[in-house]
């Protein structure tokens, strides 16, 4: 089995879908969509990011050391550096009111060329808090139910808050929570 990876920080389903028409399937068998509720309304802006916010650097660093202080230490005695939190912010605020076309895009290519589609709703830090979505989320597992699309809902399984090493990123045993429930799933 191989598994390819289509996506980068701050991508929604709408850009995974356009480097998918780009790009090809790969031969894919299968596609897993693994989303969070926050990508119901992630809709591509090209708002410039690139050296404008820190994160988002078009030059490599000379050294691993210094990727390390500038991206990882500095952020943590920095809290004016653009954290995946403050991201998440400046993303509400610039989303519009249109859902996520990607949803939409993957689910017609998918059923076009007979390829199964799966979605795998990430639970942000707060909804695990919670124990449930919030709208977005509500919104994306209504798209599944409506256009009967299988759906893996990670509240349906049991993760721990201190599985997330930031407010939506899971932390090393994040991601081995989410591989055992999509092999349980999948195989």
């Amino acid at each position: 089995m191989k598994v390819l990876n289509i996506s980068y920080g701050s991508w929604g389903p709408d850009n995974c879908y356009a480097y998918l028409e780009k790009y090809g399937t790969f031969g894919a068998q299968k596609f897993l969509l693994l989303v969070s509720s926050h990508d119901a309304y992630d809709n591509m802006n090209f708002v410039p990011t690139v050296d404008v916010l820190p994160a988002y650097s078009s030059k490599q660093f000379p050294l691993a050391i210094m990727e390390l202080v500038d991206r990882y230490l500095m952020p943590a005695t920095n809290k004016k550096t653009e954290t995946p939190e403050r991201m998440l912010a400046i993303n509400k605020k610039e989303r519009n009111s249109v859902f996520n076309s990607g949803f939409g895009n993957f689910l017609s290519f998918c059923r076009s060329h007979n390829i199964p589609l799966l979605v795998y709703l990430h639970a942000e830090k707060e909804e695990r808090i919670a124990g449930k979505y919030n709208a977005q989320g509500v919104e994306i597992i209504n798209f599944c139910k409506q256009h009967n699309l299988p759906i893996i809902k990670e509240l349906d399984y049991e993760m721990p808050a201190s599985a997330y090493r930031d407010v939506i990123h899971p932390n090393d045993a994040g991601q081995d929570y989410i591989f055992r429930i999509l092999k349980d799933t999948i195989l």
